[in-house]
């Protein structure tokens, strides 16, 4: 049994408060998922709740102790709620980003989201998330997102794009798709296309940073940036 350190709360406030600052996990990838709930009605299941919950636990730090709450607050808020019910995810919006699609899981980086093992996407979230029965309140504070995209499953005029500009918080968009790289160039022109139409139609969009990966061989695809758009 390891030994408590039961002479903690004698340390210096300055001290304690760098301990807990040092022991914020960190930024992480939050896969995002939800759970719909279901009420009969005249011999009929109807969807009548839907929650959104995010892959990992709540941070420790919220459960310490009431000085360490208070320091864990000034950087995570209970977020991800919906229409007339509160949300119970505890997120970092300036260092943690959500992630739609895979396996639901969260990873520590990247690298270990692309080095992991898993199906193609089975559905697509981004609009049931943005939705207005379903939707959650805080889309507009999300600022680091992934989408996996799977042109079998998922494909419309504009892409995704009449979402992803929904998000106004967003700076960086991290796009995983599922194609062979002999795919790349075709994908990567539609993707240019669609994004030109869209920001043509809406100007008043600040496009985030695109990077776009496959993930059947983890190579970069490329970057679709603001600075790229055409004009005409």
């Amino acid at each position: 049994m390891a030994a408590s350190f039961t002479l903690f709360p004698e340390l210096p406030f300055e001290l304690r408060l760098k301990i807990w600052q040092f022991s914020v996990p960190g930024p992480r990838i939050l896969g995002v998922g939800h759970e719909i709930q279901y009420k009969s009605f005249y011999g009929r299941l109807l969807p009548s709740t839907i929650e959104w919950r995010t892959s990992d636990p709540i941070p420790s730090l919220l459960h310490v102790c009431h000085e360490s709450r208070k320091e864990a607050l000034k950087l995570y808020q209970r977020s991800l709620g919906v229409p007339l019910k509160q949300g119970k995810n505890y997120i970092d919006f300036g260092n943690d980003t959500i992630y739609f699609g895979g396996p639901g899981r969260g990873f520590s980086d990247l690298d270990v989201l692309l080095q992991a093992s898993f199906n193609r996407p089975g559905n697509y979230l981004l609009d049931m998330f943005l939705g207005a029965d379903y939707g959650v309140r805080d889309a507009e504070k999300i600022q680091r997102m992934i989408v996996d995209i799977d042109e079998d499953r998922y494909g419309r005029r504009l892409f995704i794009w009449d979402e992803i500009r929904l998000f106004t918080s967003l700076r960086e968009l991290t796009i995983l798709v599922w194609e062979e790289d002999s795919e790349a160039d075709r994908l990567m022109a539609l993707y240019q296309r669609t994004l030109s139409e869209t920001v043509r139609k809406h100007p008043e969009w600040s496009i985030p940073e695109i990077v776009v990966i496959a993930m059947h061989t983890k190579k970069v695809w490329g970057s679709v940036k603001a600075s790229t758009v055409s004009e005409d």
